[in-house]
């Protein structure tokens, strides 16, 4: 951001830059997070930027959510980073995201349409900011194709076709497998047969129950809502269908 400042001064000192919002989860009572706010605030303030940086640790949802929607872009800087809810979040409130060309962000953002994907260096993002806060209708059109590209993508619906799909392709595996050991004279043991049985139903409540929690916790379903519901629901209506 210091970077974007310097350059833009000399080059076009014409050009309105808003101001850097640091904002996340912050617990006093864990010294990682109370060495790395101070950490962030010297930095700022040897770079002569402090008085152009927001720090807002512990923002609650309405605030998060008001920032996300009106952020000119979100600059998400891990590297190496697992799937991430930072950008999907980000892109569905419609604003652009600039993450490192690495790990999770490579299947959420779309390079140049919903973001910048760059390399893990000052430059790079640099030059990725630029481009927005020159051309602020690119930031718009961005966060529009975002949106629209997280509704389709990862929105409940697509969740719901996808998982219902998943059941389908195991119920078919499962009905494959048994006749083939029908035709095979019984093949395992019966009680082995049952076993594994049993493990593949538990380890499915199980990741549908984690997949609640975690959709719970995002707001994507309600506290009352469940995977297991969505999809007892979603065969409820084709149900009804076929006997309309």
């Amino acid at each position: 951001y210091a970077l974007l400042r310097s350059n833009l001064r000399s080059e076009k000192p014409e050009v309105h830059i808003p101001p850097l919002i640091i904002a996340g989860g912050y617990d006093p009572r864990n010294i990682e997070n109370v060495q790395h706010l101070s950490e962030l605030k010297a930095l700022a303030s040897k770079l002569q930027i402090m008085d152009k940086v927001q720090f807002q640790p512990n923002v609650a949802d309405t605030q998060r959510s008001y920032l996300l929607k009106n952020a000119l872009c979100v600059v998400y800087t891990p590297n190496r980073e697992h799937f991430g809810i930072v950008p999907i979040e980000s892109m569905y409130a419609g604003s652009p995201v600039i993450a490192v060309n690495s790990g999770g962000p490579k299947e959420t953002i779309l390079d140049g349409k919903t973001g910048f994907l760059v390399e893990n260096d000052d430059v790079a993002f640099m030059e990725a900011m630029k481009k927005l806060v020159c051309n602020v209708s690119l930031a718009v059109d961005m966060g529009k194709n975002g949106h629209e590209y997280v509704r389709e993508k990862f929105g409940m619906e697509k969740f719901r076709l996808s998982w219902c799909k998943m059941v389908m392709e195991a119920l078919k595996r499962g009905g494959v497998r048994k006749r083939r050991e029908r035709e095979s004279g019984g093949g395992y043991d019966v009680g082995v047969r049952f076993v594994g049985y049993m493990m593949e139903a538990t380890i499915a409540l199980i990741v549908a129950w984690v997949i609640t929690v975690v959709l719970q916790l995002f707001g994507v379903v309600g506290d009352e809502s469940s995977v297991v519901g969505e999809v007892r629901a979603f065969f409820s209506k084709e149900k009804v269908a076929d006997e309309l």
